[in-house]
């Protein structure tokens, strides 16, 4: 991104996801869940797709965001239920949102994709390995 995209805040522009891809099909299996989630938020969303299962990074990853994830049966999940679910602690959180980003930032040299959800702006980034490791960090919280 030059100067002018930094001063005025563009987005990278990404490659169009393909609609023979395997990412495609991930994010067909949850568009319903994720059209319910997106409707409620007007940040950006950026997908990690996985079979049975999504990882959605809301706003700017990885220093200003929120994460929820689309479980195998389609419910949505935050740190709220996580907390809800396993009691994990504000603090736990806290140091989870920080593992979260360090995994994002490893992540950066990974394809990203665009497409539209519903008319708006959905950036999918196909990668088994993120995934895998959210998944684990997620999993470990507890």
């Amino acid at each position: 991104m030059g100067l002018f995209g930094k001063l005025f805040g563009s987005k990278p522009q990404y490659e169009p996801l393909p609609d023979d891809s395997e990412a495609a099909r991930q994010l067909e299996s949850l568009r319903e869940p994720l059209v319910s989630f997106a409707g409620q938020t007007s940040d950006d969303l950026e997908l990690v797709p996985a079979d049975r299962e999504g990882f959605i990074f809301i706003g700017s990853p990885p220093k200003r965001f929120g994460i929820v994830w689309i479980d195998s049966d389609g419910k949505i999940n935050n740190f709220k239920t996580l907390a809800g679910e396993k009691g994990v602690s504000a603090a736990r959180l806290q140091d989870l949102v920080q593992e979260l980003s360090r995994v994002y930032q490893a992540s950066s040299g990974v394809t990203r994709y665009s497409t539209s959800l519903e008319g708006r702006p959905l950036t999918v980034t196909p990668n088994s390995e993120l995934a895998a490791r959210l998944r684990q960090v997620i999993d470990a919280a507890g």
